[in-house]
C-alpha cells in the first residue's frame, strides 16, 4: 500500500464553514479522537536522513476506546506532499513493544500529539487536525494498492485540485510531515530560551 497525502494549513476560524462545505459535498464524519504518536530512530542508520519513520502510535476515541498500533513509513517520493510506503500493525502491549525497541537500540526521537476529527468520500480521506503550539491543518489522504501506483501522479493532482477548491479556508500547502515541523518548532522555541552566553 502507498499513501499519498497532501497537508496545508489552515484559518482556523473557518472550520465551521470548512466542515458544513464538506457535508453539503457529501462527506460523512467518521469519527474524532486523539493521537499519540512516540517516533523512534534506527540504531544503525538516521531516519532523519534517509526520510524514514518508525513510531508507535496510540489512539484514543471519544467513545472511550483506545488501541494501539506500530508504523513503518518508507523515504517521501512526492514534490508536493508525502507519498510513502506505509506498513501497519495492531499492538497488544504498548510497553512491551516499546521496551522491545528499545533493547534492539532504537532510540525514542520525539512525540507529536494531535486532535482529529476525521470525514470519508469514497477513497479520499479528510482529517482536520489541532496540533498543540502549531495551529490547525487539513489532511487529504488516499491509499493506494501496490497494483494501482502507477496512478500515483493523477492522484497528487487530484488532491492538489480538491484543496483549491478550498480557497474559502486559506490552505497554505505544508510538505513537511508533522514530526518535522514538531522538531522545527521544539529546536525554535529552545533557541528562543537559550541565553546568550550559552
Amino acid at each position: 500500500m502507498k499513501e499519498i497525502e497532501l497537508k496545508a494549513q489552515y484559518d482556523s476560524s473557518k472550520r465551521p464553514e470548512l466542515e458544513q462545505h464538506l457535508k453539503k459535498q457529501g462527506f460523512q464524519e467518521i469519527r474524532s479522537f486523539t493521537q499519540q504518536d512516540e517516533y523512534f530512530n534506527h540504531p544503525e542508520r538516521d531516519f532523519q536522513k534517509t526520510d524514514e519513520a518508525l513510531r508507535i502510535r496510540r489512539e484514543q476515541h471519544n467513545d472511550g476506546t483506545s488501541h494501539c498500533c506500530i508504523t513503518y513509513k518508507g523515504a517521501n517520493d512526492s514534490h508536493i506532499g508525502q507519498s510513502r510506503r506505509e506498513l501497519e500493525s495492531r499492538v497488544e502491549n504498548e510497553h512491551k513493544m516499546r521496551q522491545i525497541l528499545l533493547a534492539l537500540g532504537f532510540r525514542s526521537a520525539a512525540e507529536v500529539k494531535k486532535r482529529r476529527k476525521e470525514y470519508k468520500k469514497e477513497d479520499l480521506t479528510v482529517c482536520l487536525d489541532e496540533l498543540d503550539g502549531l495551529g490547525s491543518y487539513i489532511e487529504l489522504e488516499i491509499v493506494l494498492p501496490e497494483d494501482r501506483l502507477n496512478v500515483k501522479s493523477a492522484t497528487e493532482n487530484r488532491l492538489r485540485e480538491f484543496l483549491s477548491e478550498l480557497s474559502f479556508i486559506q490552505p497554505v500547502i505544508e510538505p513537511l510531515t508533522y514530526l518535522e515541523l514538531v522538531m522545527g518548532f521544539r529546536a525554535g522555541s529552545a533557541a528562543e530560551n537559550a541565553s546568550p552566553n550559552d
